[in-house]
């Protein structure tokens, strides 16, 4: 089971087809800083990513991300098998 959070320290390397993805989406006004990392420790989560925007993203950006968006970008690795694509 692995959790994604913007949050996590741990980027998140590659998607795994055998492996369980927790997209958490929080519907707020405003996006308040740990809070889907916070939670998911609350519950006992032991392996927590974010999606490596900082990485491959493009530089300055830092997107407030819909859960279609990710789930798009996680489609979109398991075809190309790259961040980078």
């Amino acid at each position: 089971l692995v959790i994604l959070s913007p949050d996590a320290e741990e980027e998140l390397t590659e998607v795994l087809e055998d492996e369980i993805y927790v997209i958490g989406g929080i519907v707020d006004r405003s996006v308040k800083k740990m809070q889907s990392l916070t939670q998911a420790q609350e519950f006992g989560a032991k392996k927590l990513r974010r999606l490596p925007l900082k990485t491959f993203g493009p530089k300055g950006c830092c997107p407030v991300l819909n859960v279609d968006c990710v789930v798009r970008i996680l489609c979109e690795w398991l075809r190309a098998r790259d961040w980078k694509e």
